[in-house]
């Protein structure tokens, strides 16, 4: 796919080049590892320019709202303010406004309520580990994954790769230590914990988890991660706990593939960026979530393409950081 010199010069003078070429240190998270790793171009619009499609901004607002409703929780908050608080978060978001027809207001009121009912039953409820003096929730993490060499044209360099991220929270269950995350879903099924078992994202927070354990000198044990999933059904709502247990050997195997293939992928990236061109991994076009959120924009020819990104009423920049506090 060709792209626009005007394009190939704004990737090139990107936080992200700079980080790389400059400051030979690159912090990424899993978000942006997997746009870079689904397809070059998903990863050239996301990472090197760094913008996100207007539309289909409903679930992650929606998703948004229920992680503060979360957090608020988990810190101790009332059930009350909990629900508040996600609100406000789903207003700030203009959720209604999104007009998806099973994420909005009425509906995250609908699934907030329901969970803390659920949560009242259960047995095995989720009590945050105290780190520190804090309850583990929410937390930030920007931890030193290894080092890569970077090849761009006839100069190489010696990367620092941060891995960052945030993590919902880390509760302590007889056997050990499982840090949870928390996700809304449509689809629950016999495969959903299989999807999530072989993640970058669930072995990459387990990862941080013992990092963070590490950093303290705690020692208890890390067993695995644990995924607080609530699923919106027509005909009501459906929540369950997977347990995804994970090895110290799976999780240093984890770190060696991200760092190999961050080196492949952004190496091959630039070098065909030299050349105007990038190349889409075809089979990401549609996949048994819907299309890419880029679909329609790859459709289009270089010029027509260039106007589309850089048209503030289709795309606008992205500045979300696991790193910032709210």
């Amino acid at each position: 796919m060709k792209i626009t010199e005007q394009l190939r010069i704004l990737a090139l003078h990107s936080k992200l080049v700079q980080s790389i070429l400059g400051e030979e240190e690159l912090v990424i998270d899993n978000s942006s590892f997997e746009a870079l790793t689904q397809c070059d171009v998903k990863g050239f619009i996301e990472l090197f320019l760094k913008k996100k499609p207007v539309r289909n901004a409903a679930p992650l607002v929606f998703g948004g709202a229920f992680h503060k409703a979360m957090e608020t929780f988990y810190k101790g908050g009332s059930e009350e303010a909990s629900l508040e608080a996600a609100l406000n978060e789903a207003e700030a978001g203009n959720l209604n406004g999104l007009e998806d027809p099973k994420r909005h207001i009425g509906s995250l009121q609908e699934l907030v309520r329901f969970y803390f009912m659920d949560e009242k039953l259960r047995k095995d409820k989720l009590v945050p580990i105290t780190l520190g003096s804090e309850p583990f929730v929410e937390k930030s993490f920007a931890f030193y994954l290894g080092d890569i060499e970077i090849t761009s044209g006839t100069v190489v360099k010696k990367v620092r790769v941060i891995w960052s991220g945030r993590i919902d929270l880390v509760v302590e269950r007889p056997d050990g230590i499982y840090p949870v995350d928390h996700k809304t879903t449509s689809v629950m099924g016999a495969q959903f914990a299989d999807d999530k078992q072989r993640s970058s994202q669930m072995l990459g927070y387990s990862w941080a988890t013992t990092k963070f354990l590490a950093s303290v000198g705690d020692l208890r044990s890390f067993r695995g991660m644990l995924i607080n999933a609530v699923c919106m059904r027509s005909k009501g709502f459906e929540r369950q706990l997977y347990t995804l247990p994970y090895t110290t050997w799976q999780l240093e195997q984890w770190q060696l593939e991200t760092l190999v293939i961050l080196q492949t992928t952004l190496s091959r990236l630039l070098h065909t960026l030299g050349n105007n061109f990038l190349c889409p991994c075809r089979t990401s076009c549609v996949t048994k979530y819907g299309k890419c959120s880029h679909f329609n924009t790859c459709q289009l020819g270089s010029d027509a393409m260039e106007r589309l990104v850089l048209d503030k009423a289709f795309y606008e920049d992205d500045t979300w950081s696991p790193l910032k506090e709210d």
